[in-house]
């Protein structure tokens, strides 16, 4: 079985801030029924206000916070309506 990569953007970011991934998913792949509870930063600690919006280009636009967050790295996973992962990525917040 192949995996097909996601496009996260941006993959760093600093603390105490607002911040706007979009992911792009690989071939195949379709976001347009992910919802904010399909999708998760582990760890979550000092990671608020997580919303997940499907772009009408097929893209997901993840919205979140990073109050107090500490210089690390996490890890965005994405669920499907199944409740099966669908995509998961690194990502890192970072100075």
């Amino acid at each position: 079985m192949s995996q097909s990569q996601i496009d996260i953007t941006p993959r760093q970011f600093g603390p105490n801030l607002s911040v706007t991934l979009t992911v792009t998913p690989a071939t195949g792949m379709d976001f347009s029924g992910v919802q904010s509870n399909g999708v998760a930063i582990i760890p979550s600690d000092n990671i608020g206000q997580l919303q997940a919006i499907p772009q009408s280009n097929g893209d997901l636009r993840v919205d979140f916070t990073t109050p107090g967050a500490q210089f690390s790295i996490r890890t965005l996973v994405i669920v499907g309506p199944d409740h099966l992962v669908m995509a998961s990525g690194v990502i890192r917040v970072a100075p």
